[in-house]
């Protein structure tokens, strides 16, 4: 039997599933190419003049683009796949850099919300203060700040 089949084969699905993605993207980019009927039939009738633009920019510019990114997704998934099959076989811990780098980047930036959140806080109740202390007395009773010393 082979050594960590399932990693190996989620390794598989993973690339297939990529590789798939890929083929779909390259065929997009043939039929963009050639110039999709239902493009050109939506631009001739809504403008004629639109019409022989359209098939210009989308097949000089859509079907190559869709081509280029169908490839570049299959080349990226087969290194991928050789790169995690590779460290499956390893019995070497592997560092995770970008985890590590993700959680840092995490960390300070719940700091920072919580600089804000405090910041925030102490604003509205410095804002309650000032609202508090305008409405002075009402009728015949003094009104006290919360946690004031000076009760009446």
């Amino acid at each position: 039997m082979i050594r960590s089949y399932t990693d190996h084969a989620a390794n598989e699905r993973t690339f297939l599933a990529w590789v798939r993605t890929g083929l779909s993207a390259i065929a997009l980019g043939f039929v963009v190419q050639k110039g999709s009927l239902l493009v050109l039939a939506i631009a001739d009738t809504s403008s004629p003049v639109l019409a022989g633009h359209a098939r210009e920019y989308l097949g000089n510019y859509g079907g190559p683009v869709l081509v280029g990114m169908g490839i570049a997704l299959i080349l990226g998934a087969s290194v991928r796949f050789a790169r995690t099959a590779l460290r499956i076989d390893d019995e070497n811990a592997h560092t995770a850099d970008i985890v590590r780098l993700a959680s840092a980047q995490l960390r300070r930036r719940r700091q920072e919300d919580v600089t804000i959140e405090n910041a925030s806080t102490a604003a509205n109740l410095a804002s309650s203060l000032r609202q508090t202390t305008r409405l002075g007395t009402v009728g015949q009773k003094k009104l006290a700040l919360v946690g004031s010393t000076n009760l009446p």
